[in-house]
């Protein structure tokens, strides 16, 4: 569990760092940034080994690797989406009949209750049996073009603008066509929520 978990706890050591010094709020809020106490983290990971199955054009069933607690107060004032990160270590099923059809081995982030695929975020390099490390960071501050950004951070930006309280995200494993397959390890997803700015 990372702390602090609640909104509470941040603003119980704002008005105590309030009352113990004469440091303005601008100080303290960098301070607080670096400690990384202005913010909670709604996090999950896994290490558990899994495979995505595809027997067919339609892919592998979507399946929740890793995904998320309920995102809360994400509405509130001065609460804010301030980050994402997403982590998995992956493979496809090692050999490829057609290296010229692509690859579709690959790991998708979405909300649970879309019923959607998701934003395809990292694939997996063709015909390996070697383990991938894939990592994907966006930070909300970074106010890049999109062109600049590329096509899944601005997707992914997107998504966050959208999401509610309640919702949850996870990490998907996915394989599409018949014979492929999406080998994860371990996953990682972590979304920070600014309380105080």
């Amino acid at each position: 569990m990372h702390f602090p978990s609640t909104r509470q706890h941040i603003y119980s050591t704002i008005d105590c760092l309030r009352k113990a010094s004469s440091l303005p709020d601008e100080l303290l809020k960098t301070i607080l940034y670096y400690a990384d106490y202005d913010c909670l983290h709604f996090s999950a990971s896994s290490d558990c080994k899994y495979t995505a199955y595809s027997r067919g054009p339609q892919g592998a069933e979507p399946f929740a690797y890793v995904s998320t607690p309920p995102l809360r107060d994400i509405h509130e004032p001065g609460v804010r989406i301030r980050s994402i990160r997403l982590s998995a270590s992956g493979h496809d099923q090692g050999f490829v009949s057609d290296r010229s059809a692509g690859v579709w081995s690959y790991f998708a982030v979405r909300r649970m209750k879309d019923p959607q695929i998701g934003i395809i975020w990292a694939q997996n390099e063709m015909a390996s049996r070697n383990w991938q490390d894939h990592e994907l960071s966006l930070n909300l501050d970074d106010h890049a073009d999109a062109a600049e950004e590329g096509e899944v951070k601005t997707a992914l930006r997107q998504m966050i603008s959208q999401l509610d309280d309640g919702d949850s995200l996870c990490i998907v494993p996915m394989a599409k066509f018949a014979g492929w397959q999406c080998h994860v390890q371990k996953a990682e997803i972590d979304v920070e929520v600014e309380v105080w700015r």
